[in-house]
């Protein structure tokens, strides 16, 4: 998505948490792939019970089916947790269902990417979430503890 890899945040970034794209959810491999080519550090989620962590990866084959079926490293203990890499420039692509022009948005209803954002408040981390068009809704009800993001990107524009 060249809105994503075109924009500032994504080209000053020394490191990129993001979502690896999973049933038809807006595509982030490209980003991915472009994070690399630039020589950033890039970091995918992992599950585990109620907590998510990140952790690098150099290639798509170190990902395997994780928790709700979703890629994930294969053996994130192995591999370079996020907060090792926290300082600098940090982007994160947020995934969601639905969100509204307001950027709220509606995830999986786990509560992984808020409760993540709010552990690590001391640092900045600029947030961007990938969605299509038809993902976008009237208005979503929120939850004090709803992390949404600073700008929300889709196919027509960005809000």
């Amino acid at each position: 998505m060249k809105a994503v890899t075109g924009h500032t945040w994504f080209l000053e970034a020394d490191a990129l948490y993001c979502y690896v794209d999973f049933k038809g959810e807006a595509g982030t491999r490209g980003i991915i792939e472009r994070a690399w080519e630039l020589r950033k550090k890039v970091y995918v989620p992992a599950v585990t019970g109620d907590d998510m962590s990140f952790y690098r990866i150099f290639s798509f084959e170190e990902l395997k089916e994780g928790a709700f079926g979703i890629p994930e490293p294969q053996a994130p203990e192995a591999g370079e947790k996020k907060d090792e890499a926290l300082c600098g420039n940090v982007l994160m692509i947020m995934p969601g269902v639905a969100f509204d022009r307001k950027r709220n948005r509606v995830g999986y209803g786990g509560g992984y990417y808020d409760r993540y954002l709010a552990c690590y408040t001391e640092f900045y981390i600029h947030t961007i979430a990938v969605a299509f068009e038809c993902q976008i809704v009237e208005e979503i009800e929120t939850e004090e503890t709803d992390v949404k993001p600073e700008l929300l990107i889709t196919e027509r524009r960005i809000l």
